[in-house]
């Protein structure tokens, strides 16, 4: 029995339609390559910094302006970057000129203009109806100690003991993680810390759960679909946090988690790898 294979990205940018795609999904798709490739460029040529930028850029696209006055017909040609707001400081002048710089290779390679600059745009926040209500809440509430910023205005957002979840599967891993907890002696504790903000050179990390046993530092990772064709910055975030000391990074998959036997068993064998000798 063969298995169908999954079409390439050459193979949707070239019939998006044939392949079941619309324009817009192409045009995510040639966008993600393209901050790919020029990742990709910049750590090439030694130029790490900005190329750990990258992998947090959500998007890439192309704006087309007049830079001349009534009747002028030359066009500006902007690359436009979103990320969230907090990495809006990391893209410092020299930064940027290094990603202009391998975007322009990778434009001359498709036989298109140079762009004229880089501009760095904060993604927009998901809010829902009772967005006035969540704000209030949340501006009058103590702040919670995970540094969780970017879910507080999602909407069904979970919040337990004080602290922020981003979905129903985030949860479900960390009640298995409580009752484990529970269950054991003072002596004997697990630390859980889901969404911490964490610092590694040049990049700064949200792992989803951050776990401490018996004197181990591990991370367990709840991957939905967003994650599917992300394998190589997934590994180069794993790669970081095992060089600052973390002995073992776990990606689950959220179809993994869908009863509370598999996420128990889930979240005890990573606790036994974990601490195995």
């Amino acid at each position: 029995m063969t298995t169908e294979q999954p079409a390439t990205w050459d193979q949707i940018l070239d019939d998006p339609v044939g392949y079941g795609h619309s324009e817009a999904d192409a045009e995510r798709i040639r966008g993600e390559r393209t901050i790919g490739q020029v990742a990709t460029l910049l750590h090439g040529r030694g130029q790490d910094s900005a190329a750990a930028l990258m992998l947090d850029v959500q998007a890439l696209t192309y704006q087309y302006r007049s830079s001349g006055g009534w009747g002028d017909s030359d066009e500006e040609i902007v690359a436009v970057l979103d990320v969230e707001s907090y990495l809006l400081p990391r893209f410092t002048e020299e930064r940027t000129s290094e990603i202009k710089s391998a975007l322009d290779v990778i434009r001359d390679h498709e036989s298109a203009a140079e762009v004229d600059y880089i501009r760095i745009r904060e993604v927009l926040p998901t809010v829902g109806e009772g967005w006035r209500e969540a704000l209030m809440r949340d501006l009058a509430a103590e702040q919670p100690n995970n540094q969780a910023r970017k879910v507080r205005l999602e909407p069904g957002r979970i919040a337990e003991d004080g602290l922020f979840l981003t979905n129903n599967e985030e949860h479900r891993v960390y009640a298995v993680l409580r009752d484990i907890q529970r269950d054991l002696t003072p002596g004997d504790t697990i630390l859980i810390a889901p969404l911490p903000g964490a610092r590694t050179r040049d990049m700064t990390l949200t792992p989803d759960f951050l776990i401490a046993y018996r004197g181990r530092v591990g991370v367990i990772e709840v991957d939905g679909p967003k994650h599917h064709g992300r394998f190589g910055a997934d590994a180069q975030r794993d790669r970081l946090l095992q060089n600052a000391g973390v002995r073992l990074v776990a990606h689950i998959l959220v179809e993994d988690l869908r009863s509370r036997e598999s996420v128990e068993t889930l979240v005890r064998d990573f606790l036994r790898r974990l601490i195995a000798p």
